[in-house]
């Protein structure tokens, strides 16, 4: 993410979260990756975004949780979201779902955006095409299934994310077409990935 200075032949910049979400995800799917970067650069300054530091084991080291509104919070994770979703790149994808990770405290990150981003990188490795891409979208898959990314969520998510269809559904539509090209599918309690003559032949 890299926050690059305006000119006078770029766009306004937007006023409020809400406006720069909806410039990010648009840029991204009109292909204007870089400008979508320093949307989403300018909508990290207006919310007054920290990122947060990184422990000795490698994981996110938060400290108080920062206040963000609910619009906040919904703008940035459909920012993030589209940039690696929209990424030209799966090197380029990757480094923000990392960031994503390691970089973003809660509440902005969150069971619904990391679930969101491993559903990314799947479709993304599944259309690179090749087995090499099929294999890392498998993987995605094995370990979003030990994480219980193909259960329901115990936790509700906010009101306004009621009108989206359920993350765990959409994880498992797009795992499932990797998995067929594998002859592999979820267990039947669908917290792993086993062979499909299994399936069939267990009692």
């Amino acid at each position: 993410m890299n926050n690059r200075p305006t000119n006078s032949n770029e766009r306004p910049l937007p006023q409020n979260a809400l406006d720069a979400r909806h410039l990010v995800v648009s840029l991204c799917k009109n292909g204007h990756f870089t400008e979508a970067e320093d949307a989403f650069v300018h909508l990290c300054q207006m919310i007054k975004f920290l990122p947060c530091g990184v422990s000795d084991d490698g994981g996110p080291l938060t400290s108080t949780k920062a206040k963000y509104s609910l619009i906040q919070i919904e703008s940035f994770q459909k920012s993030i979201s589209s940039l690696v979703r929209y990424a030209p790149t799966i090197q380029q994808a990757l480094d923000y779902a990392c960031f994503c990770l390691y970089k973003v405290p809660e509440p902005l990150r969150d069971e619904w955006l990391e679930i969101t981003q491993t559903i990314n990188l799947i479709y993304l490795y599944r259309k690179s095409g090749g087995q090499a891409g099929r294999r890392k979208a498998l993987e995605l898959i094995k370990t979003g299934a030990e994480y219980g990314y193909a259960l329901p969520s115990v936790t509700p998510g906010p009101n306004y994310r009621r009108t989206f269809q359920e993350p765990y559904i959409v994880f498992i539509n797009v795992a499932e077409q990797v998995l067929r090209q594998f002859q592999l599918g979820f267990s039947a309690d669908m917290k792993s990935i086993v062979d499909l003559h299994s399936l069939h032949t267990s009692p």
